[in-house]
């Protein structure tokens, strides 16, 4: 799993949290696609779904956890891992540099991920969290914004997504 130094974000709009970019660095893990997160997610997976609604999160992994130590969190999501080596795992990335404000360090590679912040980031991540286990997230499709050719995982909130079933409901109420 490698750091992502380029284009790692928290998405906002208007203010408020809107969705993650993962972002990418150039190195071979984070060329190999993300496939494997996709799948374990279930996006993409409902054959009965259409439009931007293919892209909802339809699963949740029990391997999708949170960790805090002090003002940092991690959402980490390490498949064949048991809780008390994902605690392990956690440990050793918290003693890595500390993301302030609204930072956040993200570790990818094609079939898992950790995602560590603190400060107002750390609550972007509660929030994250409840929006992967509540089935209210979606893949965006985004590819880097400084004409770059990677193309990496991006959630976002399903409220902000165009023309799935969650924006259209908003639009109804």
């Amino acid at each position: 799993m490698k750091l992502a130094s380029i284009e790692s974000t928290f998405l906002k709009k208007d203010g408020d949290l809107a969705g993650i970019a993962f972002g990418y660095t150039d190195c071979d893990q984070h060329e190999c696609g993300y496939e494997g997160i996709l799948d374990a997610f279930g996006v993409g997976l409902d054959l009965g779904l259409t439009g931007a609604d293919k892209l909802r999160v339809t699963s949740v992994p029990a391997s999708l956890r949170v960790h805090r130590q002090g003002a940092k969190v991690i959402l980490s999501f390490l498949p064949g891992q048991n809780d008390n080596e994902a605690s392990a795992t956690a440990e050793n990335f918290f003693g890595r540099s500390t993301p302030t404000g609204e930072g956040i360090m993200v570790w990818w590679d094609s079939e898992s991920f950790v995602l560590m912040a603190s400060d107002r980031g750390a609550e972007y991540l509660d929030h994250l969290h409840q929006a992967f286990t509540g089935r209210t997230v979606s893949l965006g499709l985004v590819s880097g914004s400084n004409h770059s050719q990677q193309i990496y995982p991006v959630f976002v909130l399903n409220q902000y997504v165009a023309g799935s079933w969650s924006s259209r409901m908003d639009k109804a109420a």
